[in-house]
Parts: C-alpha cells; structure tokens; sequence
C-alpha cells in the first residue's frame, strides 16, 4: 500500500467530519462564544478536532491491518495510537461538557494517556540499556523512573502547549502539519509505521485546515489541540529511542546519543513550547497565577495590536518550517544545525520577551 491512499483517505475522512460536525455543533448549540479574551466576535463551532483525531486513528489502524508497509508488530504504533485516543476523549469530554472538565480531572486524563503509551511502549527505553544496569535492582529502578517520569511530562507538557496555542485561526493546525511533515521525515528510516502515523495526521490537519483557515469556520476545541500536542510529542519520543538498540554501544553512549536526539525534538518543538513557557515565566516573574486565563503569548499580543490573523499564521508556520529544517539539518551535520536551532530558539523567546517589554497588547 503506497502511502498517498492512506493520505487522501485520511484528508477526505477528516474534512467530511469537520463539515458534519460543524452542522451539528450549530443545532446542539456547541458554540465558542465570545468573551474579553477571544480573537473571533462571533459564536464559533468547536470540535474540528473530531475530524483530525478520528481519521488518523481510523486510517492508521485500517493501514497498518491492510498492507505490509506498516508492520502490526511497531514497537511503538499501538501504544501512540491507544494514548491519542485517551487525550482525545479526554478533549471531547472538556468540549461537550457545559462547564467543562475541571483542572484536575483534565491532567488525570492527560496523565492516563501519558502512562498507558510509556507503559504499552515499554517505557520508550531501549532494552540494551536496561540489560546494562540489570545487574543492579537500584539502578535498573532509578533510571527507569527518571525516564518514565520525564515522558510523562514532555506527552503532558506537550499537549498543554498546543492547547494553549490554539487561540488563533489556524495557527496550531498549521504549525501541527509542518511539525507532523518533520518528524515523518525523521522516522521513515527505522520507524516506517510511525511516519506513516505522521503523514496520515498531517493529512487529517489539513483536512480540518479547510475550515479553520482564517476566518474559521470551526475551531479544532480541545479534543483537536490535545491530540496533536501529544502525537507530536510522542512521534519524538519514539524517534528518540528508534534504531537505539542496532547501535551496539554502551550505556552512557546511548545517553549521549538521546540527549542529542531530545535536543534535537525541543528544536523542531520550538513553535509550541517557546512563547508558552517564555510566556509563563514572565507571568510567574511578574506575580500572575499561572493558570488564570490571560492575553499574554506573542500571537495574542500580535492580534491585539491589530495584525490580522493571516499575518499571525505567517510569522508562526513560518518560524515552524525554519525550526523543522534545522532540526532534520542536525541528523546530517550536528554543528550547523544545533547552531541554527539555538539561534532560532533565542530569538523566538526575544520576540515574547520584547513583545512585553514595549507594550505590544494591552493587557486584559
């Protein structure tokens, strides 16, 4: 099976459930509306995201049954699959409930999702490592929860990012299809099934992208934002560990060899983690709870000072292929592309920090 069925299944499947949601969401009145905080004035449909989830778990898991190309024995395909599933119900229930899910009960299903892959995948470590410090019980225990605890927080962190960078139109659709594009790139030499994953999600973004392009017509809400931040992450964490155990090399190589790979990850993730957590800190230095609503990230600053929201996608997709090319120029010379990506790191975190030092919004 080539993969471009697989991927105009999955842009078809997507945009037809975008469109019947967007018509029920309007008769059950499951709308955005808005308040002193929102970028549209208008009521707005908000589960766009139903048609990016469900057709890459449904062309996903039909592929790899159907065709040789994705082997059913992937290390790491069912685990990603089973914790998206658990992130996206975990979103729909957030979207559909009046008031929504309260803060705790959303991290438990984040948290849910976040353990069923590490634990389905084996914890994402590579058993040449594990058969290193076998022969001590301490050891062995201690890595695995420092690794295992880590995963957790980058799938959970991950998906919060790209929840909260989902307040523009399009914004997080497209810099989710650029990202998605990368890491399918990045994987197809040992993780065949998992770039597929990637090229099938990219599809089903675009597919919900025909809606949700400025002016939106439907926003992906919740179960679309927490869906995406999560398989992007965890197709890093895959990439991570992939081919690890061929190496033939000792335990602290293989550290050496995941750090580069991790750096490599918070590069081509950049366009999600940046303004929020540059953003976030600057709240935390000023004295703002942290998790109180606000205006505060770059792209609600730039909307606030009046550039259009086509503009926002620009500067942001744009910045999204650069982190892209730099973290796949790092697998074919490290130098230049570690070089590139600190480079555009630093400056992705001067432009929120300047942003707030000259007044580029006014405050809520």
């Amino acid at each position: 099976m080539t993969l471009a069925v697989p991927f105009v299944a999955a842009l078809v499947l997507s945009a037809l459930t975008v469109w019947l949601a967007r018509g029920l969401a309007h008769r059950r009145d499951w709308l955005d509306r808005p308040n002193s905080r929102s970028s549209h004035e208008v009521p707005i449909p908000r589960l766009g995201g139903i048609g990016v989830w469900l057709a890459t778990l449904v062309v996903t898991v039909v592929a790899a049954l159907a065709g040789e190309s994705w082997p059913l024995d992937d290390t790491y395909l069912w685990p990603v699959l089973l914790g998206g599933l658990i992130m996206a119900a975990t979103g729909l229930a957030d979207d559909l409930l009046p008031r929504g899910l309260t803060p705790a009960t959303k991290y438990s299903g984040q948290l849910a999702a976040a353990l069923a892959t590490i634990v389905a995948a084996k914890g994402f470590l590579p058993s040449a490592a594990l058969s290193e410090i076998a022969g001590s019980t301490t050891g062995a225990l201690l890595v695995v929860v420092l690794v295992g605890s880590f995963q957790v927080l980058w799938l959970t962190a991950y998906a919060n990012f790209a929840n909260f960078m989902d307040g523009s139109d399009g914004l997080l659709a497209g810099v989710s299809i650029i990202g998605l594009a990368s890491l399918a790139f990045l994987l197809s030499g040992n993780e065949r099934g998992l770039a597929g994953l990637a090229l099938v999600a990219a599809a089903a973004t675009l597919g919900l992208l025909a809606f949700n392009r400025p002016p939106a017509g439907i926003f992906m809400g919740d179960s679309g934002s927490l869906f995406l931040g999560y398989l992007l992450a965890a197709l890093c964490l895959a990439w991570t560990v992939a081919g690890a155990d061929a190496l033939g090399i000792t335990l602290p190589g293989l550290g050496r060899v995941w750090l580069h790979k991790v750096g490599t990850a918070v590069i081509l993730m950049a366009p999600l983690w940046v303004d929020t957590v540059t953003t976030l800190l600057i709240r935390f230095l000023r004295h703002r709870r942290l998790i109180e609503a606000h205006r505060d990230h770059l792209y609600q600053r730039m909307l606030q000072a009046g550039k259009s929201p086509v503009t926002v996608c620009v500067a942001y997709w744009t910045y999204a292929v650069a982190c892209g090319g730099a973290a796949i120029l790092t697998t074919t010379n490290g130098l230049l592309g570690t070089i590139s990506g600190l480079v555009l790191v630093v400056g992705g975190i001067t432009a929120v920090v300047g942003s707030h030092r000259i007044g580029l919004a006014v405050e809520p």
